[in-house]
């Protein structure tokens, strides 16, 4: 895991540096919204904003985890003046006409979790809580549309299915 969060980061760092050479006018990241973790400490619920970072958020998630470490590095050259815009994606799902996603779709995790509903015909008994879903083509229209706005620029945005679905109809 920890593997997996340094090459990402390296491969960030490396776009950044590549970015400053060329002269890039502006620098796009995909990040996430699970860099918000699992939980912050102290708080029974909170509210994270798109001005939100760091607050001491536990992340056990080795994705999100590798997205907050790389996301820093955008950060950090924004505050140097790098002109950027971090885009945190929600929960990506196939496109909305054919349902084609990912290739590796083993490794995404929200996948892997109805996989294993389906595969063991167990439904959990779950009451509480909500899902948020948004076809990966609604999303990189969204993302174009935002990149082509020059008040987005040195901004974090999110981008996401405000239509949530409640666990258990879901399920």
């Amino acid at each position: 895991p920890g593997r997996y969060v340094g090459h990402l980061r390296a491969f960030t760092q490396r776009l950044l540096d590549l970015s400053e050479r060329s002269r890039c006018r502006r620098f796009h990241h995909i990040s996430t919204i699970s860099i918000s973790g699992d939980a912050i400490p102290n708080l029974s619920k909170a509210v994270f904003k798109e001005t939100d970072y760091d607050r001491g958020q536990v992340i056990r998630n080795v994705y999100a985890r590798s997205k907050f470490e790389a996301e820093k590095r955008v950060r950090d050259k924004m505050s140097h003046g790098m002109n950027a815009t971090i885009f945190r994606v929600g929960q990506l799902v196939g496109e909305s006409e054919s349902g084609k996603f990912q290739q590796s779709i083993a490794s995404n995790a929200f996948y892997g979790i109805i996989k294993a509903i389906i595969d063991m015909g167990v439904v959990p008994d779950i009451t509480e809580g909500s899902v948020e879903m948004m076809p990966i083509d609604y999303c990189r229209q969204a993302i174009v549309k935002l990149m082509m706005i020059p008040e987005s620029n040195n901004h974090c945005l999110h981008v996401y299915n405000p239509n949530h679905i409640n666990v258990k109809t879901f399920l």
